[in-house]
C-alpha cells in the first residue's frame, strides 16, 4: 500500500512538472512509462519520456520517502530516500541536452551542453519486451564513466557494466535520459555488478498521445550551473563548495 502511494503522488507531481516543460503548440508524440529501480532492495518509483521525431524528453519525480528494505540479511534497515526531481530534453536539432534540476521550494537550477556521443557495443542478442522486438547493446563501465549522470553511481555500486535493450519498432529514439546513439528507444536497462544482475530501468508502458511539444529551451530555469553534472549532483557539490571556503578563511 505504501508503494502504491508513492507511485500516486510520483504522477501527480509529474503532471506539474509536464505542463511547466510543454511548449504552446499541439502534436502527436510518443509517451513512454518507466519503472526504475535503483537498487535491489529499493522501493520502485516510475519516471516518464515524451518523444517526437527531433526531440525526447525525461522527466522524473520521486518525493521523499522513508522504508524498510526487503533484505533478508539486513530485517530492520531504514532506508530515507530524498526529494529528488529533474528534466533532462535532447534537442536533436541543435545536438544540445538540457537538463533541470527542481527543489522542493520551486527553486531550480539548470545547464545546457552538447549531446554526448557514445560508443555501444552491439552484442546481436534479442528478446521480447511488451510484444516489441528488442536487440542489445552494452555500455562498459569505462564508457559509463563519461556519463555526467552515471559517473558516482557506477563506482558506488561497483557496476561492471550496463546492457541496454532498444527496440526498432517505434519510430522515435533514446527514451531513459540521454544515451544518445542508439538506433531505436531504450524498454530496458540491466546493469551486472559483483552482486550479479539488477533490472534498472523497464518501461511498463508505450502509447501515442497528443498534446504540447516538447520545449527544451523552457527547461533554463532559475540558476545556470557550468555541467550537467554539477546540477545532478548538486547536493554534493553544494558541501564541497561550503568546505573549500572554509578552508579559506
Amino acid at each position: 500500500m505504501k508503494g502504491k502511494n508513492f507511485f500516486l503522488l510520483a504522477a501527480v507531481l509529474f503532471s506539474v512538472s509536464l505542463f511547466e516543460a510543454f511548449g504552446q503548440t499541439t502534436s502527436s508524440y510518443l509517451h513512454l512509462v518507466y519503472k526504475i529501480q535503483d537498487l535491489r532492495y529499493s522501493l520502485p518509483y516510475e519516471a516518464h519520456a515524451y518523444l517526437t521525431a527531433d526531440r525526447a524528453l525525461f522527466t522524473l519525480r520521486r518525493p521523499a520517502r522513508t522504508y524498510k528494505a526487503e533484505l533478508p540479511e539486513f530485517p530492520n534497515l531504514e532506508v530515507d530516500e530524498p526529494f529528488n526531481a529533474f528534466d533532462v530534453c535532447v534537442n536533436y536539432l541543435d545536438k544540445k541536452v538540457t537538463y533541470r534540476r527542481k527543489f522542493k521550494d520551486s527553486s531550480a537550477i539548470y545547464a545546457v551542453e552538447p549531446v554526448l556521443e557514445l560508443r555501444w557495443q552491439f552484442t546481436g542478442k534479442q528478446k521480447e519486451i511488451l510484444g516489441y522486438p528488442c536487440q542489445e547493446a552494452v555500455l562498459t563501465v569505462q564508457e559509463v564513466a563519461r556519463h555526467p549522470l552515471l559517473e558516482y553511481e557506477q563506482r558506488k555500486i561497483r557496476v561492471v557494466d550496463y546492457h541496454f535493450w532498444y527496440t526498432t519498432a517505434i519510430p522515435a529514439r533514446d527514451g531513459y535520459l540521454f544515451y544518445t546513439g542508439l538506433p531505436g528507444v531504450v524498454l530496458q536497462v540491466v546493469i551486472s555488478s559483483s552482486r550479479g544482475e539488477h533490472v534498472l530501468v523497464e518501461a511498463q508502458k508505450v502509447e501515442k498521445a497528443n498534446g504540447y511539444v516538447l520545449s527544451c529551451d523552457s527547461l533554463q530555469e532559475g540558476e545556470a550551473v557550468e555541467s550537467i553534472k554539477e546540477a545532478h549532483y548538486w547536493e554534493f557539490y553544494s558541501r564541497y563548495e561550503k568546505e573549500k571556503r572554509k578552508r579559506k578563511k
